[in-house]
């Protein structure tokens, strides 16, 4: 990905000198796809033996579409690292969650212990003949305290 930087900082600082020239003339991107495709499949000898108008032409349209193609396809790439980066992310947060199950049901199951024990507790004491009213209520706070601090 380093190399393919490099290349298109390359391609773009020469795009950055020849742009004015470009819009000027007026080559537009498929124009550029067109005569840098032509220029992919020949042989050097075939784009020097053009006059020099249709040399430095052609030789425009290569500038500007390797730049965009270059550009775009380190665009492309970025994308797809970030995607594998953030699908990774998912997955790590998956499995730590799942390593985390055992010990959240076991902190659930104990407060639902409490709660019930709690609430036993209190049941029993609302049941208690034997205890006055004035003396369940002082008893109260306090099986509330114990189980819940």
């Amino acid at each position: 990905m380093i190399l393919s930087l490099g290349k298109l900082n390359s391609i773009k600082s020469k795009f950055d000198i020849l742009k004015e020239i470009i819009d000027t003339v007026g080559i537009t991107p498929k124009i550029a796809q067109h005569y840098a495709k032509w220029v992919e499949k020949s042989q050097t000898s075939q784009v020097t033996q053009t006059n020099k108008l249709n040399q430095h032409f052609t030789l425009l349209s290569f500038v500007q579409y390797q730049c965009f193609i270059r550009n775009d396809n380190l665009i492309d790439r970025f994308i797809a690292t970030t995607q594998s980066a953030k699908n990774a992310s998912l997955r790590a947060q998956k499995d730590f969650s799942f390593e985390l199950e055992p010990e959240k049901n076991r902190v659930m199951q104990s407060l639902e212990d409490a709660y019930l024990s709690t609430l036993n507790d209190i049941e029993a004491l609302i049941k208690d003949e034997k205890l006055s009213a004035r003396k369940s209520t002082t008893i109260l706070p306090s099986i509330s305290l114990l189980t819940f601090h």
